[in-house]
């Protein structure tokens, strides 16, 4: 009999041991820096192994049928800190591999094995290489855009290709801007192309573009500059400067199609899903359940995409919606924009209830067309007594007619609510002193910069969909959000500080319109007249800020140490 609680305890610690070593098992990750290239390209490989290990632990064996091997480099780091009183420590072996595919067509990178960790294989697309390009001089630019036309505030990518010699070095040039269109840089490459025996480092960065107005787009001339035979010293880099400039071209961009009566949302795919806060199939009478619908819009911002038609609730439920939260992300293909709509819903009768289809309209950029994705009916299964009318109105009427054990119950439910609601209260206290305290530090001036861009786009986005809509009200109240931004104002500004920061009579009277239309009753304005002058307006001040050094960064470098 004492021998039970002797073997119960060496079973459980040789449990522990098992999980704590499946806990910490080793992972191993393959990346490349690009999914397509030519046969006389190279290709980075990179394997990530979150373990110390001798380089010799990674066979390419496996590599030989596909690629040819030009470079391997190990790489390992470790790390020890110490986080709450407990030491952690933290170690990973890379390899940087370097390959260049033997033939066309579609080739795997391996799965690789070191120890007890496996990664997932990689599919490589490889083309023919290109003929005909030019070798002969150190330097040398390409831009171009795939589509001949786009409608407005379509995404579409343009691409700048730098090719250099190999004894060019320090790229430097300016930041892609387009008048009339948002520009976002998303992605930028480097790798080593062969030409006619030469071997040559590429630099491709790509933008994506949102059109903001119909008319011609003009891609202006790219200068690019470097160092030939250049080297560094204490006394900066020397060397011969080369330049390369772009040719400039247009692409028409259309305005938007006028048959359908939905907003304008371009994109190349949307997706609409839902998810739940608890199980929809086992929800109590008076017992809250949120529901989260999901949009998401390949090529698209997610300050782009429209709200939800409100659908009503059938009857027996009650529904609550929260503000919508919109994010923007980057992807190899440009931006995914994201729209998350959600609502509370609190059944005060118990049943099955069905909850209509939602859909959204978009306009296919790929196939060019209108297209519409649904999210399908979904029920909600509630059990319980039904809650009585008028709870909060007539208790007294309501104790009344109940037993002592059911107004005890119903007591207890409302005591504890409360207590959740004080809770929720105090912690919210809590957040908003977090941020004002963090409100009244002082920020870096990269940091302020950069937040002040990103609002200013958002705000800008969110007037030009509201210039599309034709409703003044929303007009005016964008307006004001987005002037707050571009003139990088900590109070609200009022339409006649807008007017005055562009210096223009025109845009004045334009203001002065709206306001007249919404308040007096006067004729509805032109808004694409005071669209123009809010565009001019946009560009002046981005002008000043280009100016004062904040519209310009330089490439990654090409060599990086």
């Amino acid at each position: 009999m004492k021998l039970h609680p002797i073997i119960f305890s060496f079973v459980a610690i040789l449990l522990s041991m098992m999980l704590s070593t499946f806990a910490s098992a080793a992972t191993l990750v393959s990346s490349v820096n690009r999914n397509q290239i030519s046969t006389n390209e190279t290709l980075t490989l990179r394997v990530l192994l979150d373990e110390q290990v001798d380089a010799s632990e990674l066979n390419l064996d496996s590599l030989d049928e596909g690629f040819e091997v030009l470079n391997v480099t190990p790489q390992t780091r470790s790390s020890f800190n110490v986080v709450n009183g407990q030491s952690e420590k933290s170690a990973s072996t890379l390899w940087t591999i370097t390959l260049v595919a033997k033939n066309e067509g579609v080739l795997m990178i391996p799965a690789f094995t070191v120890k007890s960790a496996s990664s997932q294989p990689i599919s490589i697309t490889v083309n023919n290489a290109a003929k005909n390009r030019n070798t002969s001089i150190p330097l040398d630019v390409v831009v171009a855009s795939k589509v001949k036309k786009a409608y407005v505030n379509q995404q579409f990518i343009i691409e700048i290709e730098l090719s250099a010699n190999s004894n060019v070095r320090d790229l430097n040039g300016p930041q892609l801007i387009i008048e009339g269109a948002d520009v976002e840089a998303f992605d930028q490459q480097t790798f080593q192309r062969v030409d006619n025996g030469i071997s040559r480092n590429i630099v491709i960065l790509k933008y994506a573009v949102f059109p903001q107005q119909e008319g011609k787009l003009t891609v202006p001339v790219m200068t690019y500059t470097g160092l030939q035979n250049g080297r560094r010293s204490v006394f900066g880099s020397t060397g011969t400067q080369v330049v390369a400039r772009s040719k400039q071209f247009t692409i028409p961009i259309e305005a938007p199609p006028t048959n359908n009566i939905q907003a304008w949302f371009p994109a190349s795919g949307v997706t609409i899903s839902s998810t739940w806060s608890a199980d929809k199939s086992k929800l109590k009478v008076g017992e809250p359940i949120t529901r989260s619908i999901t949009i998401v819009a390949n090529g698209q911002q997610g300050s782009a995409i429209p709200p939800l038609i409100q659908v009503a609730s059938p009857n027996g439920l009650k529904s609550y919606k929260d503000q919508a939260q919109l994010n923007t992300t980057k992807s190899a293909q440009g931006f995914i924009g994201t729209r998350v709509e959600s609502e509370a819903i609190v059944a005060n009768a118990s049943g099955d209830f069905i909850l209509p289809a939602v859909s959204i309209n978009w306009w296919n950029t790929e196939k060019g067309r209108w297209e519409i994705s649904t999210l399908e009916p979904e029920t909600l299964t509630v059990s319980g007594e039904a809650l009585p009318l008028n709870v909060g109105t007539h208790n007294n009427a309501l104790n009344s007619s109940l037993t002592s054990e059911q107004v005890v119950r119903i007591n207890a439910k409302s005591d504890a609510r409360w207590q959740l609601l004080s809770l929720v209260l105090a912690i919210i206290i809590l957040i908003q002193f977090y941020f004002l305290i963090r409100r009244y530090s002082t920020p870096s001036r990269v940091q302020t910069i950069e937040t002040s861009n990103l609002s200013e786009k958002a705000a800008w986005s969110s007037l030009q969909s509201a210039l599309q809509s034709g409703e003044s009200g929303r007009i005016r109240t964008d307006i004001l959000i987005w002037g707050r931004h571009a003139l990088n104002s900590d109070s609200p500004v009022n339409l006649a500080t807008i007017a005055l920061a562009g210096n223009s009579s025109e845009l004045s009277q334009a203001l002065n319109n709206l306001d007249k239309h919404l308040y007096n009753g006067a004729d509805k304005p032109d808004h694409r007249v005071l669209n123009d002058l809010l565009i001019q307006l946009r560009k002046t001040l981005s002008q000043s800020k280009e100016k004062n050094g904040e519209s310009y960064a330089k490439l990654k470098p090409l060599y990086p140490t």
